[in-house]
């Protein structure tokens, strides 16, 4: 293997590039942007499953919530446009760590859930209410 300007060069002729084809987004590191699409992939079949609807993604938001406790919730919350028999025309859908495992969560856009933060707050409200909300 050798080096050269654009990338690296393997035995077999083949260029890897060092940098990101696509353009990088602000904020983001490489390997979190590399691995979104799994995430969304993962997210859009347990939308799919829970729902019994098609799902196509639509776009990402950035959710900030403050719990009672103090603590704080952050985290990305994937939006999908649903067709199909599901009683809605969006879906939101995040994945949370716990312990050792990691879940996901969806949540139809039907009032009174009407965006992507209300969704994470009626369901971290559902969880707090059961006292199944896992301590950080």
């Amino acid at each position: 293997m050798r080096e050269t300007g654009a990338g690296r060069e393997t035995a077999c002729g083949h260029r890897a590039s060092l940098a990101l084809k696509r353009k990088r987004q602000p904020g983001i590191a490489p390997a979190a942007f590399m691995a979104m699409p799994f995430r969304v992939l993962r997210l859009k079949h347990a939308v799919e499953r829970n729902h019994h609807c098609k799902a196509e993604h639509a776009g990402s938001r950035v959710v900030v919530e403050h719990l009672p406790d103090g603590s704080i919730w952050r985290g990305m919350v994937e939006v999908f446009d649903v067709t199909g028999p599901a009683n809605a025309s969006r879906c939101y859908a995040w994945i949370e760590q716990h312990a050792t495992r990691s879940v996901c969560f969806t949540r139809l856009k039907v009032p009174p859930v009407t965006s992507a933060q209300i969704a994470v707050r009626r369901a971290l409200g559902r969880r707090l209410l059961e006292g199944k909300l896992p301590a950080r």
